[in-house]
């Protein structure tokens, strides 16, 4: 999936959306998940 760049913005979004659809794998830079830490 992709997610929208709408969304990107927002680590709480990208959480939200990682959890509802219940990605088990997420391929992204480093910077990009250290918000998500």
């Amino acid at each position: 999936m992709v997610i929208p760049e709408s969304v990107t913005r927002s680590p709480d979004d990208v959480h939200d959306v990682l959890v509802n659809e219940r990605v088990e794998v997420l391929t992204a830079t480093p910077s990009a998940c250290d918000p998500l830490a």
